[in-house]
């Protein structure tokens, strides 16, 4: 494997163990939360497509010949557990949501990142094109600040 490739492989395996790190967080969002609490249906969009866009890097990394690395992804899921454990600390119920909330909108401007570069390498889109699925990325960002100002008016 040349050092584009094995780069292409870390960078691809990195977006992969952060986008089921995604997944998570929202998973536990949504089970922190009851039915009047701010954002659950936002959380519940953000999640499927969460899923949609982790099954398309799925896919194109077989496409491009990319073995899925088994240590990203348990680190992945560490780092992960290791935020859930911080956010969980001594916090109350809206801190706790609204740390969620950032959390999932820094991952959502990595992901933005992932798209844009999926979309410059012209990557085989997996179903929805990658311009469409970053656009989607942005207006998730757009959604969880909308969120997390709300949160923070219950929080503070």
């Amino acid at each position: 494997m040349t050092d584009p490739q094995r780069d292409l492989a870390t960078y691809l395996n990195d977006h992969l163990a952060g986008a089921r790190g995604g997944i998570e967080l929202a998973e536990s969002y949504l089970s922190s939360c009851d039915d009047r609490s701010p954002g659950r249906e936002v959380i519940t969009q953000i999640r499927r497509d969460l899923e949609d866009d982790q099954q398309a890097l799925e896919q194109v990394m077989v496409v491009l010949g990319v073995e899925r690395s088994l240590a990203r992804q348990g680190l992945g899921w560490l780092a992960e557990k290791v935020t859930q454990i911080k956010i969980h600390e001594g916090s109350s119920q809206a801190l706790h949501l609204l740390m969620m909330v950032e959390a999932l909108s820094s991952g959502s401007m990595g992901r933005l990142g992932l798209l844009d570069r999926l979309a410059s390498l012209e990557a085989p889109d997996q179903g929805l094109p990658w311009k469409q699925r970053a656009a989607r990325a942005l207006d998730h960002l757009t959604l969880l600040r909308r969120l997390g100002t709300e949160l923070s008016a219950r929080a503070f």
